[in-house]
């Protein structure tokens, strides 16, 4: 299985971005029409940038719980593939700072079965300079 965004690190403007899923056999042929699902669950984490160790990106006036969607949830196409979107998650208001994004995805088998993959990216909430400033100023 593969997730991939064009984005390393994925950002409000990465919503509107198609990701791409793929997925094959052990041996490597396609995953042809087998129903997938991505679980997308997003976790404020503390971040500093290489650099700026002084400075503090995550607003301590603000809280975030853990939220989590489906974000994809069909069959592949005949190669295996599907585009994925982040659209469901366009709902996220203004969180502290930079989130864990942990994509846990599924390839269900014609028997039923499913085999599992995670894959971590993190999430950026885009500050705005104005707020950083402020951060800054006050210490």
């Amino acid at each position: 299985m593969d997730i991939r965004f064009d984005d390393k690190v994925l950002t409000t403007n990465s919503l509107h971005k198609p990701g791409f899923l793929k997925s094959s056999w052990l041996h490597g042929t396609a995953a042809s029409n087998l129903k997938a699902t991505v679980n997308l669950k997003l976790c404020p984490i503390q971040y500093t940038f290489k650099g700026h160790d002084k400075y503090q990106f995550t607003d301590p006036t603000k809280t975030f719980n853990p939220i989590e969607n489906i974000i994809f949830d069909a069959p592949l196409d005949s190669n295996g593939e599907a585009p994925i979107s982040l659209q469901s998650m366009s709902n996220i208001h203004s969180p502290p700072g930079m989130l864990n994004a942990v994509f846990t995805t599924r390839v269900f088998e014609y028997g039923g079965d499913s085999v599992r993959m995670f894959l971590k990216f993190h999430f950026l909430r885009l500050m705005s300079i104005r707020a950083l400033t402020s951060q800054a100023q006050m210490e």
